[in-house]
């Protein structure tokens, strides 16, 4: 499963540039006080129920150098270096962003799931954000 890439390559710099000009939108928005319209969400209604998050975090192979690249990134504080040299990651802290496996310089974090061939298949195809408001 290490072949399964999730929208790999994002965010790109179009990416960058809309989620500027977005929030260049809603700043603009709130200052003009203005009051939000109804709205559509696209959707099944009722939403389905999601319940609460399994515990899990990426983790390191044997090609993991401790260069600690990934405790930086991390933006839960979720890793760290052992007393033994070695990357450790508190799966409470988690919240699988992944940005510890796309900033590895070595290919060595990976996050393998269930979902992992599932979110592979239908995050392959490059979508560009909707807005609703």
């Amino acid at each position: 499963r290490l072949n399964m890439p999730i929208a790999e390559g994002r965010p790109d710099v179009t990416d960058l540039q809309i989620a500027e000009q977005f929030g260049k939108d809603c700043l603009t928005k709130l200052e003009k006080d203005e009051t939000l319209s109804d709205f559509y969400l696209k959707g099944n209604i009722p939403y389905r129920f999601v319940g609460p998050s399994t515990p899990a975090a990426p983790v390191c192979t044997e090609g993991c150098f401790a260069c600690g690249e990934c405790i930086e990134v991390c933006p839960t504080h979720a890793i760290a270096l052992s007393d033994e040299g070695k990357i450790e990651t508190e799966i409470t802290k988690c919240i699988k962003c992944c940005a510890c496996v796309k900033e590895c310089p070595n290919g060595a974090r990976v996050f393998d799931t269930p979902y992992t061939p599932m979110l592979h298949q239908k995050c392959a195809a490059r979508r560009e954000p909707e807005l609703f408001i």
